[in-house]
């Protein structure tokens, strides 16, 4: 088989290793590749996760760079046609003007985030101070909460929740002690309607509030109760709006 392909190589006058080298660049070309892979990734998130955050761009970054680069080596080529030189003048220009851009955007983004999740620390912390190491915590700021708090932290799937009861039984058979709800994570609807149907068993214990007055919660933590409810002394009737 091997013969009969090499002689009607041979007879079409057809190289054998141009016909190879052709076929390579069709099938790993990095240009189409890395275009093809930032567009399934995207469809991913949009279609399939159907959320979108910053930190997913970290997905694209490999292909990113790749695209970035040979646009800085495409410079470079044309420019140095006039002078060598030129051509290290404008990719270091690129890059200074490309890195200060990318320097004072990220220190705005810092500077405005820095305290945007004090209300989950607080609450940690007072999770750590008025529990014990064995207790376990629901959260679905599920990093932030275990570190701070120091405590097992579990969570749910947006889509594993698809009716009250489901939270219920949620409770029911990982038994955590406390349940943080907060603004800063999207909380399914059925989550909220089992706090407002069972506030027998799901007790305000601390609040935090965004306003003065302290009439609008952002973070509120629950003590599930399992056994003999016993009655809150404060926050009875703290809710909050999500």
């Amino acid at each position: 088989m091997e013969e009969a392909t090499n002689n009607w190589l041979k007879y079409h006058n057809i190289p054998f290793n141009k016909l190879i080298t052709k076929e390579k660049n069709k099938v790993f070309n990095p240009y189409i590749f890395s275009v093809l892979a930032l567009i399934i990734i995207s469809l991913f998130y949009m279609f399939w996760i159907k959320e979108t955050q910053d930190r997913w761009v970290f997905l694209w970054l490999p292909f990113i760079f790749f695209l970035a680069a040979n646009t800085l080596m495409f410079a470079y080529q044309h420019a140095k046609k006039f002078h060598k030189q030129l051509g290290i003048v404008v990719v270091l220009g690129l890059l200074v003007i490309i890195a200060y851009n990318q320097v004072n955007q990220a220190n705005d983004l810092i500077e405005n985030k820095l305290d945007s999740y004090s209300p989950v620390k607080q609450a940690g912390i007072w999770i750590k101070e008025n529990s014990n190491k064995e207790d376990i915590i629901f959260s679905r700021s599920h990093p932030q909460t275990s570190y701070y708090s120091e405590r097992k932290t579990l969570t749910v799937r947006l889509e594993d929740i698809t009716s009250p009861e489901d939270f219920g039984n949620f409770l029911d058979e990982n038994k955590p002690r406390y349940a943080q709800i907060s603004v800063f994570e999207n909380h399914p609807s059925q989550i909220m309607e089992w706090l407002q149907n069972n506030q027998d068993r799901a007790k305000p214990v601390n609040a935090i509030f965004s306003d003065p007055e302290q009439q609008q919660a952002i973070l509120v933590v629950y003590e599930i109760l399992y056994n003999s409810p016993t009655e809150s002394q404060d926050l009875q009737s703290t809710t909050i709006d999500l």
